[in-house]
């Protein structure tokens, strides 16, 4: 298997990098929002905070697996915040809707395995809902959480409960966390609130609660921010990107994840042969449907050959989605698979040669434009 090179950050990716990953690998999306936190603190901490613990989640976890962190949603449902003003907040329905659709956006771009890392409370059920009815509605797996939730018995560990509440808002929990990443952006003197209760308060309640004017009350913060020190926020953040980190990789293999990058590695026995074989240049394909994958697997051991090469355009769907550019047309496509196509790794310096019937391929989006890449030529 090719040596890991660490968590790829999608908005650097080209769209040919973005799709020979996305089928092995893990898609992490951060969800943050832009809402007053007091009197001291930045309108973007939840997006600063969220980001930084997801893309560090992620490169622990690039070790082990495949993972790609997408840009974070820098917005949230944020509509309790208003009244303070520094606040952009879409409405729940909104909300939702642009969750759905980056998360559908995704995989139509071909991720399989989706993970929705959240930074803001308010957030917390609606990325939840999201990752339930999308699982529904597509052939993917999804997952959806808190930072804090998956990282609530490392951060106890650490002492997050100890100066406020965990995670709070804008008390000494997330000032702490802005000390460690941007102390510039601490504003000071932090207010101080000496009756500002501490401990494991563990989420689950019976029932939530919820009064008007609450917010208000408290002047948009919770506990006591003067508490807070940028050491014990580097240990924070610390704790809680080592268990997202452990947590996405948990989530990819319960998920298979291990399987499909065996697989694109050429570690599967019959996907992938222990060395690389030329196919018979004469190979034809030719049925009246694309053929399943255990036909595709029963050619490949008549050949000897990995199907991967030898029969992409039918059997390796959407990994190599090669091209029925002439569709309705008979006769045959001779050509080979460029030793730089999607379709080499381990096959580096060996030339597939096969003869297409481009009557009998499917035709997938913008299916001709993968061609010239793949060397076939009418």
């Amino acid at each position: 298997m090719a040596e890991r090179q660490g968590a790829a950050l999608l908005q650097e990716l080209t769209r040919e990098e973005a799709r020979a990953l996305a089928p092995r690998a893990l898609a992490v999306l951060p969800v943050g929002a832009t809402e007053q936190h007091g009197p001291h603190l930045p309108v973007g901490t939840d997006h600063f905070a969220v980001e930084w613990i997801a893309r560090a989640a992620a490169a622990r976890a690039a070790a082990e697996i495949s993972v790609v962190v997408a840009p974070t949603l820098p917005f949230g449902s944020s509509h309790h915040h208003l009244p303070f003003g520094g606040t952009m907040s879409l409405g729940t329905e909104t909300y939702y809707r642009v969750l759905r659709d980056l998360l559908e956006s995704l995989i139509g771009g071909g991720f399989r395995r989706i993970f929705v890392v959240n930074g803001h409370g308010g957030n917390q059920e609606l990325i939840q809902l999201a990752a339930r009815d999308l699982a529904l509605a597509h052939p993917a797996h999804l997952a959806a959480a808190s930072y804090w939730t998956i990282a609530w018995d490392d951060l106890v560990a650490a002492g997050a409960t100890g100066p406020g509440r965990l995670p709070g808002h804008a008390g000494a929990f997330e000032t702490a966390l802005v000390l460690a990443l941007r102390p510039d952006l601490v504003r000071e003197p932090r207010p101080r609130r000496d009756d500002a209760p501490g401990g494991d308060a563990r989420p689950g309640a019976r029932y939530r609660a919820e009064s008007h004017g609450s917010w208000q009350a408290m002047d948009g913060y919770t506990d006591s921010p003067a508490r807070a020190t940028a050491e014990q926020g580097r240990a924070w953040l610390d704790a809680a990107a080592g268990a997202v980190g452990h947590a996405l990789v948990e989530f990819y293999r319960a998920t298979g994840g291990d399987k499909d990058e065996d697989r694109a590695h050429g570690d599967d026995p019959v996907v992938g042969l222990a060395r690389p074989v030329a196919c018979p240049p004469r190979a034809r394909l030719s049925r009246s449907r694309p053929p399943s994958w255990s036909r595709c697997r029963r050619w490949s051991r008549r050949f000897g050959c990995a199907p991967r090469c030898f029969s992409a355009p039918v059997c390796v769907r959407p990994l190599i989605p090669v091209a029925n550019a002439h569709a309705g047309t008979r006769g045959t496509w001779p050509g080979h698979a460029a030793v730089d196509s999607p379709c080499a790794p381990p096959y580096h310096g060996t030339q597939f040669y096969i003869t297409i019937n481009v009557d009998t391929l499917p035709c997938p989006r913008n299916s001709a434009a993968h061609l010239p890449h793949l060397g076939l030529r009418p």
